[in-house]
């Protein structure tokens, strides 16, 4: 299914403990964004990251679902799982994107070279999106998080 005639995509990035989301709407209508944790051990919350796609996949009924590729083999299992229970749900659509393919898409935008000219190109294109955009000199977190306390600067 090309993407050109796709109307509702959910996009998943994959880390150990949590995911990445986002839901658009065509081209230009960024519906939902986010991230979900689903960390194991004592800290382990009580909902699976399976579950918490599928919940994805109830509320925003994506036609695709796009998911980034990771070499990293301990996420492979549960990758395959999400995989499988996104297809399982139903109607939709699954395309595996290698980071690869991110960033060519990404270059052909401004030359984007870095995490850091991406995550611009999207902040411009989703302004709801451009406060979390970290300064250009800022360090290896690539998006801000609010402080928890609402005190700005203290550290």
């Amino acid at each position: 299914m090309p993407l050109s005639h796709v109307e509702r995509v959910l996009a998943l990035a994959v880390r150990s403990r949590i995911f990445g989301f986002a839901v658009l709407e065509g081209p230009d209508q960024l519906l939902d964004w986010g991230a979900k944790a689903f960390r194991g051990g004592v800290n382990a919350v009580r909902v699976p990251a399976t579950e918490k796609v599928a919940e994805l996949l109830d509320e925003y009924q994506p036609e695709l679902v796009l998911i980034k590729i990771t070499e990293v083999a301990r996420l492979k299992p549960l990758m395959r799982e999400i995989i499988t229970s996104t297809k399982l749900g139903g109607h939709v659509s699954v395309r595996l994107v290698d980071p690869q393919e991110v960033r060519q898409f990404f270059a052909r935008f401004d030359h984007a070279r870095n995490k850091y000219d991406i995550a611009t190109i999207v902040a411009r294109r989703f302004p709801e999106m451009a406060w979390k955009l970290p300064p250009k000199s800022g360090g290896a977190r690539l998006f801000r998080t609010p402080p928890k306390d609402g005190i700005e600067g203290y550290a």
